[in-house]
């Protein structure tokens, strides 16, 4: 095992104009921990590890494994990729379609001249990790994709590497198998304890995974902590937005009154004592809908009209207008012949949260680290 710390680290790319993809980032990744870099497409993500394996040679900065240094501009330092002592799972997976399976994960230790511990049955024991061990005379053309992706993890750990990189390594995979897949991934963390960075940017991947989790915007880490920080305390509007909270409100205080964008809002106060206007976020689970004209005072409750609906099993997900902006409520399904059954296009109802649920930030989008309030609006 070992530690990863990445100082000040730049990254451009030129084409008609410079782009800055990375830019200063720093990052500390500890023995043993599988940090998750989170983010949508261009954040700088795939790029970061990149930079890390040595495919992309970065711009200035530097990258140490332990207290060595792997990349330092201010030094001249470039190791490259073959003596970084790293294991790569790509996205496609990447196996050589004229190799057998066992000739695919024996790759790295011909490469690095590790022919030896071949005989020492190093390629079987990386195979029974992944349960990959009775298509090891197979070709890749004879396997499907989730035994695929067992060979690359298999390949990627075999040279029991003091580092391993993912790179959104389930993305090609069906929802069924990628779940098996990712359960599979955490318990073998969990057992070798290896050092690992994972991208993506499915956030239940992260959740799942991530001893901790960095979300990147714009080549920069927004917000790091673990899975349960990031989920219960979103720093930035863009970190609630990207992990979920993807409803989101214009609230305004109006002499004792509150308005969520023009419509009144009943119930508890969200704003009274704290601040005058917030933009609040919410999950589409922390939303639910009553018939209109239910009073209940242990909840915000604001006016809504039905824009549409689809069945999804145990729940229904249910488009709401509120003033001309949409809203997006996740209720349970309920029984054939309830209430929520029977709602219809055009229907009016009630929208109602927690306002333990919300999460309040001001127009720059930085949070508003205030408790709701408990006063109940007139």
């Amino acid at each position: 095992m070992t530690s990863l710390t990445i100082s000040k680290l730049s990254k451009s790319f030129k084409a008609r104009k410079r782009v800055t993809v990375i830019d200063e980032l720093d990052l500390r990744v500890e023995d043993g921990e599988l940090l998750v870099l989170l983010g949508p497409s261009g954040c700088g993500k795939t790029t970061a590890l990149r930079c890390i394996s040595g495919l992309e040679v970065p711009d200035r900065g530097s990258i140490r494994f332990d207290d060595t240094a792997v990349f330092d501009s201010d030094s001249d330092v470039n190791t490259p990729p073959e003596r970084r002592s790293i294991g790569v799972v790509f996205q496609s997976y990447a196996l050589w379609p004229h190799m057998t399976v066992r000739k695919n994960i024996e790759y790295p230790l011909r490469r690095r001249g590790l022919k030896s511990k071949i005989a020492q049955g190093w390629v079987d024991e990386a195979a029974r990790l992944v349960d990959c061990v009775n298509l090891l005379d197979r070709y890749p053309a004879q396997l499907s994709g989730g035994q695929q992706q067992r060979v690359a993890l298999a390949r990627g750990l075999v040279a029991r590497p003091d580092l391993v990189l993912f790179d959104e390594p389930l993305s090609n995979l069906d929802t069924r198998l990628r779940d098996a897949v990712r359960s599979e991934l955490h318990e073998l963390h969990r057992s070798l304890g290896f050092t690992g960075v994972f991208v993506t940017h499915d956030q239940g991947e992260a959740f799942a995974l991530g001893s901790r989790m960095a979300i990147m915007r714009s080549g920069a880490i927004d917000q790091i902590g673990t899975p349960q920080e990031v989920y219960e305390r979103p720093r930035t509007e863009y970190v609630a937005d990207f992990i979920g909270l993807t409803n989101a409100l214009d609230v305004r205080r109006d002499g004792d009154a509150e308005r969520v964008f023009g419509l009144p809002l009943t119930g508890r106060s969200l704003l009274r004592g704290h601040t005058a206007a917030a933009r609040v976020r919410l999950r589409p689970t922390d939303i639910d809908l009553a018939p209109p004209g239910t009073v209940a005072h242990d909840v915000s409750s604001f006016p809504a009209t039905v824009v549409d609906m689809t069945y999804g099993g145990r729940h229904l997900d249910v488009m709401v207008d509120v003033d001309g902006h949409r809203l997006h409520a996740q209720i349970p399904a309920g029984d054939a012949g309830s209430w929520q059954r029977d709602l219809e296009v055009g229907d009016a109802v009630a929208g109602r949260f927690a306002p333990e649920a919300a999460r309040l930030y001001d127009p720059d989008g930085a949070w508003i680290s205030t408790p709701a309030a408990e006063g109940v609006l007139a």
